[in-house]
């Protein structure tokens, strides 16, 4: 028997500044309608903020498992200021923001009309998605049934939510006009206007069923549901056991199979999850892929062959051949952690960059991302060489590009210089490292190999004329000292024993090949281009692991350390994604795209 084959799509919904951006799931097309005529589709809204990333390869398995036992279409929709869609900001109050969010839902119905024969949709939302899917619901009768997992009751909480994210982030400085919620920015009226939403349904008679997907540890509201059943609603609760292991960034996250199993049970009683071996993703090219920003023009790319999607972003006045490509790192997809790659993209795209970013097979919507779901993502999957091999080669046959700079943050780091070491491929000039913190991971070692905390014997003696020794003037010291003189002879005696390993290393470096590669890739004129904040452990490997060698590669240009402001590692923060778009837009292109010195 052969295996079902799902199609995945890609699109945008409209080609204006404010533009959604969509992926579809469908069971038994490629290009052409197929489905009967007045098919029930499904619509996933996925949630603001930093949840956003994180429950993206669960949102995407729920789509997978949804469009197959219910044999529908199931589209995955981007809202204006989130992820792919065009706006930087969410502004503007009801009126304006309301207004786009039904625009979208709207574009969203043509298309899975035009394509997929629907009349008529049910509504998932995620969190905050849920109090969106509940605000859609009231504007389109074709909504005929919602699916809440997890909600919010009021959009208040989501912002205080977000405000203890806040306090935790590194040179974190709120701006008083504009609300930074890790990957989505409201303005003031934005902001008031979400504050305010909730999950009263009132004269939403069209809709034939509500159902509450809730974690067991967090009971939902018996007085709301009963308000929502005396408004004549079909209201049902579906209690699962909750995955602590959802939420949480790269290596840890997990797929909650209890929820998931939850909303099938919702759609059909006696669904049950398919065995992932019993189906297979196939990426499809979307019509029409292009969506333009003034003058960015945005192209979906599909490197069907090697099962990895993304988007490219280009100046329409530049015809450079140069290509900067931005890898997916972690558990980000290609818009990355808080829109990290979509911001960047867009602002050099203006410099006259095109600038590719894009997903791994295994990760972000890449073809084979929900395989190994006990297991959280590895950021760094089998074959991710081989991969971005044929990746460039689609993109100088396909696209004429000639020359590339590879690289990203973190994890996409790492499989960009490791994929040089194995193919040194001389199309790529340079490569590019933001706030690294592995360069030769390998499966069953420790993700942290260096004890990364940097004290100095300055700071330490200076503790001594202090009345403690937890004085904020140190807060970048990493590590953890009591008050008093017992604490203040540790601290000393901290900073004295790194200092000595320090200068050991100048002489005997820890076993690694970081010298050897750094000689051969320069050789092979590739520029090794490095990008960390003041508090991140980046510059500290390098010390360690390159020795005296690390002062005389900085010396020659053979490696190019460039040290930020504080931020958090992923750049969570508009303010900290600013300052890594300074230091991009500071680097002279000669150094992404020409030979080494």
């Amino acid at each position: 028997m052969s295996a079902l084959t799902l199609y995945k799509k890609m699109h945008w919904l409209g080609e204006t500044q404010h533009a959604s951006f969509a992926v579809t799931y469908a069971t038994n097309l490629e290009n052409t309608t197929q489905y009967p005529p007045n098919t029930t589709g499904v619509i996933i809204i996925p949630p603001f903020g930093h949840e956003y990333n994180h429950s993206h390869r669960a949102l995407a398995y729920l789509s997978e498992q949804l469009s197959i036992a219910n044999n529908c279409p199931v589209l995955k929709l981007e809202l204006n200021g989130m992820g792919n869609a065009s706006s930087a900001i969410i502004s503007g109050d009801e009126a304006v923001v309301g207004k786009a969010w039904v625009e979208a839902l709207n574009a969203a119905l043509l298309t899975l009309q035009q394509e997929h024969n629907v009349t008529q949709v049910k509504l998932v939302g995620y969190r905050t998605g849920a109090l969106v899917a509940a605000y859609l619901a009231k504007a389109n009768e074709r909504v005929k049934g919602l699916i809440l997992w997890n909600a919010y009751l009021t959009g208040a909480p989501f912002f205080r939510d977000m405000e203890m994210l806040q306090s935790m982030q590194a040179g974190f400085v709120p701006a008083s006009n504009l609300f930074d919620a890790g990957g989505n920015c409201f303005d003031t009226q934005s902001k008031a206007f979400i504050e305010g939403l909730n999950l009263k349904l009132a004269n939403c008679n069209h809709l034939e069923s509500i159902a509450f997907i809730q974690p067991k540890e967090l009971p939902l509201s018996k007085r709301l549901v009963k308000q929502l059943q005396e408004q004549g609603l079909n209201v049902a609760v579906e209690q699962y056991l909750g995955n602590r292991d959802f939420q949480k960034p790269a290596l840890e996250n997990k797929v909650p199979h209890g929820a998931i199993a939850a909303i099938l049970r919702v759609f059909k009683p006696a669904a049950a999850e398919l065995a992932r071996e019993q189906y297979r993703i196939v990426l499809v090219p979307s019509q029409p892929p292009t969506n333009t920003l003034k003058n960015e023009h945005e192209q979906i790319v599909v490197c069907a062959k090697a099962g990895m999607t993304g988007v490219l972003t280009r100046n329409q006045d530049s015809d450079t051949k140069n290509l900067l490509v931005l890898i997916n790192g972690g558990a980000a997809h290609h818009v990355g952690p808080a829109r990290l790659h979509v911001n960047v993209a867009r602002a050099l795209a203006k410099q006259g960059f095109n600038i590719l970013r894009i997903d791994l097979s295994h990760l972000g919507e890449g073809a084979n991302l929900t395989t190994q779901l006990n297991e959280g993502i590895n950021p760094f999957p089998k074959g991710y060489a081989g991969d971005i091999k044929v990746l460039l080669d689609y993109m100088q046959a396909e696209f004429g590009y000639s020359k590339f700079a590879l690289g990203g943050l973190c994890s996409a780091g790492h499989n960009s210089f490791n994929y040089m070491r194995k193919f040194n491929d001389p199309r790529v000039r340079s490569v590019l490292l933001i706030n690294p913190m592995h360069l030769y991971w390998q499966q069953g070692t420790p993700y942290m190999r260096f004890d990364m905390g940097e004290l100095s014997i300055g700071a330490a003696l200076k503790a001594f004329k202090t009345g403690s020794s937890d004085n904020t003037e140190y807060e970048d010291d990493t590590i953890p000292i009591r008050s008093g003189w017992f604490g203040k002879c540790k601290r000393l005696l901290a900073a004295v024993c790194l200092r000595l390993n320090s200068t050991l290393s100048l002489v005997k470096r820890y076993a690694s090949s970081l010298p050897q590669d750094i000689e051969a890739l320069n050789a092979a004129g590739v520029n090794i281009i490095v990008m960390v904040s003041q508090n991140e452990p980046g510059r500290a490997l390098f010390k360690n692991m390159l020795g005296l060698h690390y002062w005389l590669y900085l010396l020659s240009g053979k490696l190019r350390m460039y040290v930020m402001a504080k931020s958090d590692h992923a750049f969570s923060t508009q303010q900290s994604q600013q300052m890594l778009i300074d230091q991009l837009k500071a680097i002279n292109t000669k150094l992404f795209f020409g030979d080494a010195k």
